[in-house]
């Protein structure tokens, strides 16, 4: 009991000093937290609103109410904070960022109005932002929705924004709608209802603008219809624009002086002048290069055509000379060109009044002549056209010449019309010569029929002796009688035989000949139709090159138009030439068909006329027999008077010999038919021959080369 006592004493005693303590250490952290509270007001008094009471001032209690107001002054820095970082954002103009944390109280409805503001603040900057990208894409009708903002300021601020953008648009939709018709080529559109304050310098503006557009308009309509001399007087130093249509005006009129005098050059003859392209650039310059190529290939095809062509002024100076003209004067183009044309065609025309250039010139029309020429080294016979040269304005200025050498074809017909000639010749002596065969002929049966009768005569005297011996000195003297006529009837067959020999060779040689000139004469025919096919082909080539110059012309307009004229009358010539040529080659072909057929006829001619002469040869031979039996007879006869007992053996030979005359000479009859229808057929033939020469003859007088 007493130990319990004991220990209850000690713990009252512990508890007593316990309590003391408790209460002095109390006592010191309620004047800690005095100090610190006193120190922590005086600090918020002064604005720093950062100070914070010390902890290890106080314990227990005291350092809790400490740490309670340490808490209560972070809270309020809290929103004292939020609400400046709200002003320092409203014064760099940046929204408050969107704070998700709930606080309490007075903190959470101050959140809230934040937030709040926050959103209308970006919602305000994205309707700024929307307008701005809509006027920067030109969607100048979008507006921003001032109602979702309520009662807020924004609202009226985003209204505000509205207007002032109705008030703009409106003055650039008038302006747009102007604008629109300006591009559309109306330059008389003007904004008429006046804008207010300063936006109605834009109406100002805007019309001046398109009156300047409506004069330079003015002004390119005038270049298009060709008024080049109008005034175009820059308005200032920046005026590009007037600047640069001054600078087209003089560019265009320099190219239409330029073109103006090549084109009257041109069409004056002087084919060899050129546009200077050295002042002129791009397009222009293009221009005035496919001009001068145009004339180089207008030149070219005339250098192209194979006939001399030549153009001279009034005073009769070449203005321009072809490739063929200087080539036949052996000279050069250059060295040509202001020359006078007589010195270089030589002709017996120029400087005369039958001189086609001249003539062409005075009368104003198409002159045409042969003459010659003596160009350089040759001696030709040309035919020669003057063809006048006029300014657009019809004025005579000069002549273009074109001579077409004809030398060649004139030598051919001259040899054709020789080789007609003999050919007409060798007819007529042909016909003669076998004149002279039918008369042959006829002697030669005349004779034969004499003979004949004679022979016919003998038969009857041979029978007579045979019959009887007592009448044999009667009829030995009308054999001997008989006889001495058949040797002289033979003698003259012979010599007729002999002659018709001889005409006949003579026949076999005309004929020959006859042959030989119509070959001439076919061979000749060929060569003309040679000459004709190249004639042809000239022309065709012609033709061709006056098509083109034609085209060329066209192409060139007004300015190619006097050289069309040239073109159409070179055309024409080559026509004539080709239906000359095509004349020529029919009637050619007649001569050559014609000429084939009487060479045909000749030989078939010359071949009777061999055979007759193998006819005639034969019967002369067996003339000479005859003459020499008709010997033989005469003898036998005069030899009877010398013996009766010959006279059986003399009759049996005279029978025998009178059979072979009677053979002989109806062989003899037989050729000299033959050869008198030969003569006959000859004789046909030569009257072919001179009516084909005669018409070889007409045909040559009717071509005119």
């Amino acid at each position: 009991m007493r130990i319990k006592e004991d220990g209850l004493m000690d713990r009252k005693a512990r508890t007593s000093k316990a309590t003391a303590k408790k209460t002095t250490t109390r006592s010191a952290s309620i004047d800690g937290l005095r100090a610190e509270v006193a120190r922590v007001t005086a600090a918020v008094r002064q604005g720093r609103i950062d100070m914070r009471a010390d902890l290890a001032e106080c314990r227990g209690e005291a350092q809790d109410i400490l740490r309670d107001v340490n808490e209560m002054l972070d809270h309020l820095c809290e929103g004292l904070g939020q609400g400046s970082r709200f002003v320092d954002g409203m014064m760099r103009g940046e929204p408050p960022v969107e704070d998700p944390a709930p606080r309490l109280g007075v903190f959470e409805e101050l959140r809230k109005k934040v937030n709040h503001f926050g959103h209308f603040f970006r919602a305000r900057a994205a309707d700024a932002a929307a307008l701005e990208k809509a006027i920067e894409q030109g969607r100048l009708s979008f507006r921003a929705d001032a109602g979702k903002y309520g009662t807020f300021y924004m609202g009226a601020q985003v209204a505000g924004i509205n207007r002032m953008l109705d008030v703009l648009t409106g003055a650039l939709s008038a302006a747009m709608t102007s604008l629109d018709r300006v591009a559309a080529g109306d330059t008389s559109q003007r904004i008429s209802t006046p804008l207010a304050g300063e936006l109605d310098q834009l109406r100002v503006s805007f019309n001046a603008c398109v009156e300047a557009s409506d004069r330079q308009v003015k002004i390119l309509k005038g270049f298009a219809s060709g008024c080049l001399d109008v005034a175009i007087d820059p308005r200032g130093d920046h005026d590009a624009l007037s600047k640069g249509l001054e600078a087209m005006r003089s560019t265009l009129d320099a190219l239409v002086k330029v073109s103006d005098s090549l084109t009257r050059d041109i069409v004056e003859g002087r084919l060899l002048s050129r546009a200077d392209t050295s002042a002129h650039a791009g397009v222009y310059k293009g221009i005035l290069d496919e001009f001068n190529g145009a004339l180089d290939a207008l030149v070219a095809h005339i250098d192209a055509i194979p006939h001399a062509v030549t153009i001279v002024d009034r005073n009769f100076n070449l203005q321009f000379a072809n490739a063929k003209a200087v080539e036949q004067a052996g000279t050069s183009r250059d060295v040509a060109i202001g020359t006078k044309c007589y010195e270089m065609v030589r002709s017996s025309d120029c400087q005369t009044s039958r001189c086609p250039c001249a003539q062409s010139m005075k009368d104003g029309g198409l002159v045409r002549r042969r003459t010659d020429a003596h160009p350089g080294v040759h001696d030709l016979m040309v035919d020669y056209c003057g063809i006048p040269v006029r300014t657009r304005e019809g004025k005579v200025v000069g002549a273009l010449g074109v001579y077409t050498d004809q030398t060649k074809v004139l030598q051919i017909f001259q040899d054709v019309s020789t080789s007609v000639h003999t050919l007409a010749t060798s007819s007529t002596e042909l016909s003669a010569i076998s004149g002279q065969m039918a008369s042959a002929s006829r002697t030669m049966a005349e004779r034969a029929h004499a003979a004949a009768a004679a022979t016919e005569e003998l038969s009857v005297t041979s029978s007579a002796v045979a019959l009887g011996m007592d009448q044999a000195s009667h009829n030995l003297s009308s054999v001997a009688s008989a006889t001495t006529q058949m040797t002289s009837t033979v003698g003259e067959i012979a010599g007729n035989a002999d002659r018709a020999r001889a005409i006949t060779e003579k026949a076999v040689a005309q004929t020959a000949g006859i042959s030989g000139l119509m070959q001439d004469l076919g061979k000749a025919a060929r060569d003309i139709g040679k000459v004709t096919e190249t004639i042809t082909s000239i022309s065709a080539q012609t033709n061709l090159l006056a098509l083109n110059a034609t085209i060329e012309a066209a192409r060139a307009g007004a300015a190619g138009k006097g050289f069309g004229v040239v073109a159409t009358e070179i055309k024409e010539l080559a026509k004539q030439t080709a239906h000359a040529t095509e004349d020529i080659k029919s009637k050619i072909a007649h001569i050559q068909s014609s000429s084939a057929g009487t060479i045909a006829d000749i030989e078939k001619i010359s071949c009777v006329i061999r055979e007759v002469s193998d006819i005639v040869s034969t019967i002369a031979s067996a003339i000479e027999e005859q003459s020499t039996v008709t010997a033989n007879i005469a003898q036998n006869v005069v030899g009877a008077s010398h013996g009766v007992s010959e006279a059986n053996v003399q009759v049996g030979q005279a029978s025998t010999v009178t059979q072979t005359i009677a053979k002989d000479i109806a062989e003899v009859g037989e050729s000299v038919q033959n050869t008198s229808d030969a003569s006959s057929q000859i004789e046909r033939s030569a009257v072919e021959l001179s009516q084909v020469a005669e018409q070889l003859k007409a045909m040559v007088a009717t071509i005119d080369v």
